[in-house]
């Protein structure tokens, strides 16, 4: 297990806080399975699964994940955060990460 670092924009942060968002996708591997971040609170998450997909994808399946109410929401943003880029076909690292309760950490550091 690392401790990593994943930056989130505003908008995705406010969807961490009201836990509307378990998903990151991201163009490069940003960890594995196991990994930790901090999010911008100083919540700690956990990396669970890391799934190499066409954006398609992402955007058609996994838009509640990432923190949107739409495939159309979820391309919006998407566009807006790639300098206006949407390509389809192109695969990225969809990262999948759950909140570590507090305790958890502890409980597995010494298993």
């Amino acid at each position: 297990m690392n401790m990593i670092s994943i930056p989130f924009c505003p908008q995705m942060q406010q969807a961490n806080r009201e836990q509307r968002k378990c998903c990151t996708s991201r163009s490069e591997k940003m960890g594995n399975p196991g990994d930790q971040f901090q999010d911008a609170d100083g919540e700690l998450c956990q990396i669970v699964d890391v799934l190499y997909l066409p954006l398609k994808i992402i955007a058609e399946y996994l838009y509640r994940c990432e923190g949107c109410q739409s495939p159309e929401e979820f391309k919006v943003l998407w566009r807006r955060l790639h300098r206006g880029h949407y390509t389809p076909e192109k695969r990225y690292y969809a990262h999948f990460y759950t909140y570590v309760r507090k305790g958890e950490q502890q409980e597995e550091s010494h298993a």
